[in-house]
């Protein structure tokens, strides 16, 4: 029953954050297996869970009717279209920049291409909406990496790069850093190196998760570095040739 609870929240966590169905399609057939294995066996417990089954079936329908819902926003979210990369920077960063001056975090955005000329714009015909939200996600966690203890000088940089139509983003830290251990399960469902603070809630994962899915669906890919604790972390997004306009 309790893994049938976790399975259900966890569905309905992907429900509220707008990606189940690209979930269930990845990883999480598991969980509707999971649904079809645990209503067999309390069938065999009618008698007295028959509450509970009409529950559980209650809301495996309403995960079916959020799917279909999301199956329809999916086709809206995956329109391409050509996308300015450095101006979604500058929006991330307009967001995260009050956060950020209060906590004493400074940062730098520069651009250029194989010929070192500075780029104002670099085009890419892509997912506007993924975009966004994996670069909001990555830049969110760079300004988080200072949360544990005290930094000389807390800084993120963001470099663009575009070479032979291939175009790299490069998001570096100088705070708390990820030990090896941590390292080797970053990107994992569920996975999140953010501890849960007193009375809040702890990353959960998803963000890193879901930007990896969406470069490695594009034919590009997002690698996280780092040498250990307090040694701050790297984070390389590549993006195909061909995407660049």
């Amino acid at each position: 029953l309790e893994q049938m609870q976790a399975r259900i929240a966890l569905l309905k966590h992907h429900a509220d954050a707008g990606d189940l169905t690209q979930y269930l399609h990845d990883s999480g057939t598991k969980d509707l297996d999971g649904f079809e294995k645990g209503l067999d066996l309390l069938s065999t417990h009618r008698g007295t869970q028959s509450e509970l089954i009409s529950g559980i079936i209650g809301g495996i329908d309403k995960v079916v009717e959020t799917t279909q819902a999301q199956s329809r926003l999916q086709k809206t979210l995956a329109v391409q279209e050509d996308v300015d990369l450095i101006s979604v920077l500058h929006a991330v960063l307009e967001l995260l920049s009050e956060n950020w001056r209060e906590k004493g975090i400074s940062w730098a955005l520069e651009s250029h291409d194989e010929a070192g000329v500075a780029l104002a714009n670099v085009i890419l015909h892509t997912e506007k909406v993924r975009l966004f939200n994996m670069i909001h996600n990555l830049l969110k966690n760079a300004g988080e990496s200072f949360a544990k203890g005290r930094f000389d000088r807390p800084h993120i940089s963001i470099h663009v790069a575009t070479q032979n139509g291939e175009v790299t983003l490069r998001i570096n830290d100088n705070g708390c850093g990820i030990p090896e251990k941590e390292l080797q399960q970053i990107g994992q469902m569920g996975f999140t190196t953010k501890s849960q603070p007193e009375g809040g809630e702890g990353g959960s994962g998803l963000g890193v998760h879901n930007g990896m899915i969406f470069m490695a669906r594009i034919g590009g890919s997002l690698n996280i570095r780092s040498t250990g604790h307090h040694q701050g972390t790297g984070v390389e997004a590549v993006f195909p040739r061909g995407v660049m306009v």
